[in-house]
């Protein structure tokens, strides 16, 4: 994605100190000709998950996290220029500590499979705003140390997000994202759930309806 966008602002500052005129970019080209389409689109993302909540997989009190980082696919199909169903496939890495211990440490991984509802509003030409409704479940791994032990587990998750995100090329898009995760307790010593604040970037490919 950076590779593509540099490649085309590099075109559109040569065609700007040659100036020109019959020479004009890919982007500079969406930017004129631009016509709405069915916004259905597969991509990779990338960010860090902040969370509200402690994790809580033992009843050790000194047991602490920081701010993990995600990845995963997302993709929707929208059955008009609005309106959408999609889902997406993430995983996170978070770091633990137990007891300030360096060699207690470690990281669990987190993983989501989602489905719901994307939405796609322009804001002008290409540019525009995506709001999307999740729900699915979620997975921690096993955590096992000289300490403690906490199983691997499953539960349910909800996600609520906002993305502001702009075509690029005809085909290609670059968005920014937050959302806000409710996840399934990480064991059976926590009672309440998991809330994370979750921020990052998403590239996708848009399939063009012809």
């Amino acid at each position: 994605g950076i590779g593509i966008m540099s490649t085309e602002f590099g075109y559109w500052i040569s065609d700007a100190i040659f100036k020109r005129e019959k020479i004009r970019t890919e982007v500079i080209d969406h930017w004129i000709n631009y016509k709405p389409w069915n916004p259905s689109f597969l991509g990779f993302y990338a960010g860090f998950q902040f969370p509200l909540t402690k994790y809580k997989p033992t009843t050790a009190p000194a047991f602490r996290t920081s701010t993990g980082s995600t990845t995963g696919l997302e993709g929707a199909w929208f059955w008009n220029h609005h309106l959408g169903f999609g889902g997406r496939l993430s995983a996170s890495s978070v770091y633990y500590a137990h007891e300030d211990d360096a060699n207690n440490a470690g990281s669990f991984d987190l993983s989501m499979c989602q489905a719901g509802l994307y939405s796609h509003w322009s804001i002008y030409k290409h540019l525009y705003i995506g709001p999307k409704v999740l729900v699915g479940a979620n997975y921690y791994n096993k955590i096992k140390n000289e300490y403690f032990i906490c199983p691997a587990s499953f539960g349910a998750c909800f996600t609520a997000g906002l993305s502001v995100g702009a075509m690029t090329t005809p085909n290609f898009e670059v968005n920014f994202f937050s959302g806000w995760n409710m996840l399934s307790p990480h064991s059976n010593v926590q009672n309440q759930v998991i809330q994370t604040i979750e921020l990052g970037a998403r590239f996708a490919y848009r399939f063009k309806k012809k």
